[in-house]
């Protein structure tokens, strides 16, 4: 009887359950497939005992202390990159007091520019 119903049910819905019977099908595969891939891998391990299989983190942990330690130890290593040069600190000397001199040069030709045209408007 309980045969007969389902036989019935599935002839007349034959199309309409085969799409979705599918669908559900597939769902069911992928699923089995992720949760065997994201499971994660647990371990037989005893305390004080050495390990069969190295075991890494899943997380990253900074050790801040030992970290400054590197740090302090690479910068004393390298030694320092800039070296006084005394003929580039002149030449840029020698250049800042031509600006200098040239504004100078500049301020007293316009002072007596100045001067002259005052004594003509006079």
């Amino acid at each position: 009887m309980v045969k007969q119903k389902w036989q019935d049910v599935y002839s007349k819905n034959k199309e309409k359950l085969f799409i979705p019977l599918i669908i559900a099908v597939l769902f069911l595969s992928a699923y089995v497939l992720l949760i065997q891939v994201t499971k994660p891998e647990s371990y037989q391990a005893k305390l004080f005992s050495v390990s069969e299989k190295t075991i890494r983190s899943p997380q990253t942990v900074v050790d801040t202390k030992k970290t400054a330690e590197e740090k302090r130890k690479a910068s004393e290593e390298i030694e320092d990159v800039y070296v006084f040069n005394r003929e580039t600190a002149e030449n840029q000397v020698a250049f800042m007091q031509s600006i200098f001199d040239y504004i100078d040069e500049v301020r007293t030709e316009t002072a007596s520019a100045e001067k002259k045209a005052k004594k003509e408007s006079r």
